[in-house]
């Protein structure tokens, strides 16, 4: 395959990815059929069904799509922590804001806070390989920064951290599949993005009570 023809290729896909993405954000996924992506997209439905031979296809591309540049944004938000950090070591502070920003600040608008739901949704519902599989993903990276936490915060257990890091997880996701349904409830003079700045101090306050398990 020439390379035109590979980055026209990879910009097909994307373009569909994109279009489904935002349909199933703002008519949800029930409504949004391939036939409706190609409409909206601008190209053939035979296009569609080429890189994606059914809705399941594309709802799995698109939570990879998700998690894939979570986990990005998550590096280099530690990269540019150990860059400012003196000598390189992370606090917890830096460590707990590049887990949790990538994922908090993902809830952005109405269309945003109904897709998130949606996709959330299907992973815990969604066929037993596929979840597996983003399981997995998050396995590893949750791995990484449970390693990172041990070395910033040395007087507490493993046990202790891995315990703070999972119910961080919990709160993270109990925020996409609440977030529809309480953000239009918000005081509207106080900026969406300081909210989640309140939420980010409260994630980082929990890390850093007093330990529960002793050494």
């Amino acid at each position: 395959m020439k390379k035109r023809d590979t980055a026209k290729s990879l910009e097909t896909r994307m373009r569909i990815l994109e279009t489904a993405e935002r349909l199933f954000g703002e008519i949800g996924v029930p409504a949004t059929t391939q036939r409706k992506v190609a409409e909206v997209a601008g190209i053939r439905v035979s296009n569609v069904y080429y890189y994606f031979s059914s809705k399941q296809d594309l709802h799995r591309a698109i939570i990879l799509e998700r998690i894939k540049n979570v986990m990005a944004r998550q590096d280099e938000l530690l990269e540019l922590a150990r860059e400012r950090a003196p000598g390189g070591k992370l606090s917890c502070e830096a460590i707990v804001h590049a887990y949790a920003a990538p994922r908090l600040f993902e809830i952005k608008d109405s269309s945003s806070r109904h897709l998130l739901s949606a996709l959330f949704s299907y992973v815990i519902t969604g066929e037993e390989a596929d979840v597996k599989e983003y399981r997995e993903l998050g396995l590893r990276q949750d791995q990484k920064f449970l390693a990172l936490l041990c070395e910033a915060m040395p007087d507490f257990t493993e046990l202790e951290l891995k315990v703070r890091l999972t119910l961080l997880n919990a709160a993270l996701c109990g925020l996409v599949g609440i977030a529809r349904h309480v953000s239009d409830d918000f005081p509207k003079d106080v900026p969406a993005d300081d909210y989640k700045k309140m939420i980010m101090a409260y994630f980082t306050a929990a890390f850093v009570a007093p330990q529960n398990f002793k050494k």
